[in-house]
């Protein structure tokens, strides 16, 4: 399989490297045979035309990925412990499978840990550095604020929680066990576009501040009662709770991707896999969007000089 993503990868880079429009891209030595049954010859070219069509998009985006993350998130000390605890629990859980799965694609354990697994970890830090890098400009975006909100059936016991907790003799867990909150005690990050509560709970998240303590409201449609604590609306002070928070936002991880892409000049040549990224993947096609003033690159964790453009990743032989 490794050698047939090869195949695929190679010829990518071919068109990817051409810089004209409309190129379609080609293995080089096409009639190579590469697999022979029985009497049947497999060419690299028939290879190549099946997994350009099924996996083009999906392996161009994770190769990319893969050279911007290499770019923009370092890898830690502790990034390298939790890869090889990975490796390590590889080995126990598949046992002497993982041996042959690793032989089968001409893998090193060392190669299998620097090539896939640190990568991904990368993959994962990449969206927090881009909430990092933009914080305040999406703190104004989706104004979180922590708060405790408890969700309960009735008038008279969200009536109870209420009287109970502003005279400070239960906490917010025991009352929401006593009187059955449907929802958690703990405080949690608040969005703009949260759906989990009513929007009569929400504009009071909103009106409130940490000094008005306790507070209750019914839901629009009178089917729940609320009562709500601001915890805190400072967003430097829970900056940790909100990057968290932002990491769970689909748009943001979106938006995070987009913002990488363009910021490393990510281009596309070949017309197959164009058009599959112009189905599936479109905020990914940089080029076909309007021409905005570059992001700062003093915001970046990484030097200026390190960002060029990405197109492709050679494969090793």
């Amino acid at each position: 399989m490794k050698k047939l993503t090869k195949i695929l990868a190679s010829a990518l880079i071919v068109s990817t490297m051409a810089g004209c429009s409309d190129a379609y891209a080609k293995p080089t030595n096409g009639n190579e045979v590469i697999l022979t049954i029985g009497k049947q010859e497999i060419k690299k070219a028939e290879v190549f035309n099946m997994l350009n069509a099924s996996i083009a998009a999906q392996t161009c985006v994770e190769d990319a990925t893969k050279i911007i993350c290499s770019k923009q998130v370092e890898v830690t000390d502790e990034m390298k412990k939790s890869a090889q605890e990975s490796l390590e629990n590889y080995k126990v859980m598949y046992g002497t499978s993982f041996q042959q799965v690793l032989k089968a694609n001409n893998l090193t354990e060392e190669q299998y840990l620097n090539d896939f697994i640190i990568p991904v970890l990368q993959a994962s830090k990449l969206s927090s550095t881009y909430i990092e890098e933009n914080f305040d400009k999406l703190v104004d975006q989706y104004v979180p604020v922590k708060a405790t909100i408890l969700s309960f059936g009735t008038e008279e016991d969200a009536k109870k929680a209420l009287s109970e907790l502003k005279d400070g003799e239960h906490t917010a867990i025991e009352v929401a066990r006593e009187y059955k909150s449907s929802s958690s005690p703990t405080p949690q990050i608040i969005t703009i576009d949260n759906k989990n509560f009513d929007s009569a709970a929400l504009g009071v998240v909103r009106s409130i501040t940490v000094n008005d303590g306790w507070t209750s409201v019914a839901s629009s449609n009178g089917s729940e009662f609320y009562v709500i604590h601001v915890n805190e609306k400072d967003p430097n002070t829970m900056k940790e709770d909100i990057i968290k928070n932002f990491q769970t936002i689909p748009s943001i991880a979106n938006d995070s991707t987009t913002y990488y892409f363009k910021k490393y000049g990510f281009h596309v040549y070949d017309k197959t896999l164009y058009d599959q990224l112009k189905a599936n993947k479109p905020e990914l096609l940089i080029q076909d969007q309007k021409a905005e003033p570059k992001a700062s690159e003093s915001a970046s964790s990484k030097p200026a000089e390190s960002t060029q453009p990405v197109e492709s990743e050679k494969p090793k032989e």
